[in-house]
């Protein structure tokens, strides 16, 4: 009887170790849970990007087609850009405030 109980005792304690040393390598081993949870934490951030860039390639693909057929478009760009002015209009520029002090105190300057 005593026999019997150590070898089950044995048994159960190899059974043991052998369901440790199962869950140690699924855990840690290079394709294990740690690795599959990382490469889910990569691939969701690869697709974050991905919808990003799909994005940006929507935005240009309208503008590339304004460009090309919308002429307003092409106008208020040359406008805004480049400061061009349709004929009939008159521009003012006015000087910041930054400005006019320095030429304040540069004609202060001047007069002494």
């Amino acid at each position: 009887m005593r026999f019997k109980r150590k070898t089950d005792k044995n048994y159960l304690i190899i059974l043991l170790l052998l369901i440790l040393v199962m869950i140690f390598f699924t855990i840690f081993r290079q394709q294990g849970i740690i690795h599959i949870y990382r490469l889910t934490k990569e691939k969701d951030q690869i697709e974050a990007f991905n919808k990003k860039i799909e994005e940006d390639n929507r935005n240009l693909k309208t503008k590339i087609h304004s460009l090309k057929k919308d002429r307003s478009y092409i106008e208020g760009i040359a406008r805004q850009g480049l400061g061009l002015a349709r004929e009939d209009e008159i521009i003012y520029q006015f000087k910041s405030p930054k400005n006019l002090r320095n030429e304040n105190l540069n004609n202060k300057k001047s007069q002494k």
